[in-house]
C-alpha cells in the first residue's frame, strides 16, 4: 500500500502550522470518547506533563503523511504501542485502544480539527477538495490497520460520523485534565526552558489557547463540556481568527509550514496556494 506523496491535498493541508492551532480540539474531541477518555486516564501521564503526547501526536502524524515508506515503520510502532492498553471505562464497559471505533476516532478528528483550522485560519477547502482529502486520509486509516468497515466510505459519510459521534461525547477526567492544560497550567515544554519565564508567557498563552480550542470546538459538545462560552467570546474568537488569517497568509509558504513538509516538498513541485 503506497504512502501519500506530494500531489496529494493532504500534504498541502497537513503542511500548513495553522493546523496546530486545533490541535487542542482535536484532542479534546479525542478524550470525550469514553473509551479513549478512560485509555488516556489509566495508561497516560498527560496530567502531569502534556508534552510528550502533544510531540509524540504532531511527530507521528508528520511521519505518517510525509515520510513516504516509513508511514509503515510507524503504523506498526503505533500499533505495538496501543496494544497492551486496555481496560474498564467509567460506565463499567471493557476497553482496548485498538478496537475500531476508538482507532478510528483518534484518526477521524486529526483531519476533522485540520479542516476546522483552514475553515477559521486560512483559505477553507472547496467540498471537492474536502472529498479528495477524506479519500487520502481513509488511504492513510488503512496503513494504520483500521479496517475498512470503521471508516465511512464517502466524505458525505465521514461528516455524518463526525457529527453522530459527537453527540455521544460526554466530559470526564480525561477532558478535565485537557481544559486545565489549555490554561497553560502545566510544566514548562523542556526541561531547559526557565520556569519564572514560563510563568509570564503561560497565562497569555493559555487564555488565546483556550480561545482557539473553544472557539473551534461544536458547539453542541462545547454545551455539554459545561465550559463558559459568551458573547463576547464569540467576537474575541473572531477577531482572533481574522488576525491569524491576515498575517500567516501575508507569510511565505515556506514560513507557515512545517519544516517536515518543507523537507518532503524539497523532493518535488506541487502547485499550491
Amino acid at each position: 500500500m503506497d504512502p501519500l506523496g506530494p500531489a496529494s491535498l493532504t500534504w498541502r493541508l497537513m503542511a500548513d502550522a495553522r493546523t496546530a492551532l486545533c490541535g487542542g480540539r482535536a484532542l479534546l474531541m479525542q478524550v470525550a470518547h469514553p473509551a479513549v477518555g478512560a485509555a488516556v486516564a489509566d495508561h497516560s501521564t498527560f496530567r502531569h506533563d502534556p508534552w510528550p503526547r502533544l510531540w509524540g501526536t504532531v511527530n507521528s502524524a508528520l511521519r505518517l503523511t510525509y515520510g513516504g515508506p516509513r508511514a509503515h515503520t510507524e503504523s506498526t510502532r503505533l500499533r505495538t504501542l496501543h496494544r497492551d492498553i486496555r481496560g474498564v471505562d467509567a460506565a463499567g464497559t471493557r476497553y482496548h485502544a485498538l478496537d475500531p471505533d476508538a482507532y478510528f476516532w483518534v484518526h477521524a478528528t486529526l483531519l476533522d480539527s485540520a479542516l476546522a483550522a483552514w475553515r477559521h485560519f486560512a483559505v477553507p477547502l472547496t467540498e471537492a477538495e474536502e472529498a479528495q482529502v477524506y479519500r487520502e486520509w481513509r488511504h492513510l486509516g488503512r496503513i494504520l490497520g483500521i479496517p475498512d468497515h470503521a471508516m465511512p466510505r464517502d466524505h458525505e459519510g465521514f461528516r455524518a460520523h463526525v457529527e453522530e459521534k459527537t453527540a455521544t461525547l460526554t466530559p470526564n477526567k480525561s477532558t478535565e485534565d485537557v481544559l486545565h492544560s489549555l490554561t497553560g497550567a502545566v510544566p514548562p515544554p523542556a526541561e531547559w526552558f526557565p520556569e519564572p519565564l514560563w510563568r509570564r508567557l503561560s497565562t497569555r498563552l493559555g487564555a488565546h489557547l483556550t480561545r482557539l480550542t473553544l472557539g473551534t470546538l461544536p458547539p453542541p459538545l462545547r454545551a455539554r463540556l459545561a465550559v463558559e462560552w459568551s458573547t463576547e467570546d464569540s467576537l474575541r474568537f473572531a477577531r482572533q481568527s481574522d488576525r491569524i488569517r491576515r498575517t500567516m497568509s501575508a507569510l511565505p509558504t515556506w514560513a507557515r509550514q512545517y519544516p517536515a513538509a518543507t523537507s518532503a516538498y524539497a523532493g518535488g513541485t506541487q502547485n499550491r496556494r
